[in-house]
């Protein structure tokens, strides 16, 4: 990969012109925050604000949460973007822009690459602002990429969906997934991965240390009340085996966790950790890693076999009036009266 010192007075050149050195150096700013905007707890502590409206259930088959080599990790995400993302040498690719959709490469890399800031982006005051950050920049600029490097697989087949309305938690947690793009939204489609954002009032950087730092979930059996990172374990499980898809992502921005359920869905495995900072690789380079993974590409990521577990068949979840009240309690109750 070579990347050529940008002459005095240059505004850089198009990303992807060089897509393989725009991922391998472009990192996310660090967000601008409004004079409003709530405010994360002090360093060390947890937010106490994440009260996900999830309890125990007896269909969650989830035991056990491993975490794989860093080491390996970091070399299975920098070989893949090395192998698959072209540089300047490569074939040439359509653009930084989607003339149709308007998309757009928008993770800033100045002065060598000439991204401007997209639209949507700026102070962040609320949970929307916060979520348009994400949305607009890392989720973006993903989506062009796979739409770019993988044309005839995924460009208008495939791209991420943030419009996802009626769930219990949606003032706590926003899940966009990366799904299949269908003419008639009855129609069926295929999710490959969950995206999982909370803002950083909400998981604060040590409620991310302790999600991470689980090692077992408890058994229905278990009759006690989930702690906070056992909530979010939970949100995680029922949100992407609803959706039949293993794959997973959960941010508050700083930390990005990037994870994988069993065939049996028993146990979770943690394949990668990195900051918002972070090079080799970058979040961008993950998450691109990530988005081909689940959608089984070669020379991605597969998830360990369990010794005597069997894949877990594909069923819906029940829906009980506890899980109505969340939403309309008068609803329940009618229903109730009529059982």
């Amino acid at each position: 990969m070579t990347v050529h010192p940008t002459p005095p007075g240059s505004f850089g050149i198009d990303a992807s012109d060089n897509l393989a050195a725009y991922f391998a150096m472009a990192q996310l700013p660090f967000i601008v925050g409004h004079k409003d905007v709530p405010k994360p707890p002090p360093e060390g502590h947890k937010s106490h604000l994440n009260s996900l409206r999830v309890r125990p259930e007896r269909h969650r088959r989830l035991e056990r949460i491993v975490h794989a080599d860093p080491s390996r990790s970091t070399r299975l995400v920098t070989a893949y973007a090395e192998k698959t993302i072209p540089d300047e040498d490569g074939p040439p690719l359509a653009g930084d822009i989607d003339p149709t959709s308007g998309r757009r490469l928008t993770v800033p890399c100045n002065p060598t690459f000439n991204v401007p800031k997209p639209k949507g982006v700026g102070p962040v005051n609320d949970k929307d602002s916060f979520e348009a950050w994400l949305l607009n920049m890392p989720l973006e600029t993903t989506e062009r990429a796979m739409h770019l490097v993988f044309p005839k697989q995924t460009y208008g087949y495939w791209r991420y969906n943030a419009r996802h309305k009626g769930d219990a938690d949606e003032d706590l947690v926003k899940i966009v997934t990366w799904e299949t793009v269908v003419a008639n939204r009855h129609d069926p489609r295929t999710i490959g991965a969950v995206i999982f954002i909370q803002p950083l009032w909400v998981l604060a950087d040590r409620d991310m240390k302790s999600f991470l730092a689980c090692t077992s979930f408890p058994s229905f059996d278990q009759t006690r009340e989930l702690n906070s990172s056992e909530r979010l374990w939970a949100k995680i499980y029922d949100s992407c085996i609803a959706r039949h898809t293993p794959w997973f992502v959960l941010t508050n921005y700083n930390t990005w966790a990037f994870g994988v359920f069993s065939k049996g869905w028993t146990k979770a495995h943690i394949v990668h950790v990195c900051q918002n900072t972070a090079r080799e690789p970058t979040v961008i380079q993950t998450l691109f890693y990530w988005l081909a993974s689940s959608m089984h590409f070669p020379d991605t990521f597969v998830p360990p076999e369990v010794r005597g577990e069997c894949p877990r068949p594909r069923e819906d979840i029940p829906c009980l009036l506890y899980d109505v009240m969340a939403f309309n309690p008068c609803a329940a109750r009618a229903v109730a009266v009529l059982a």
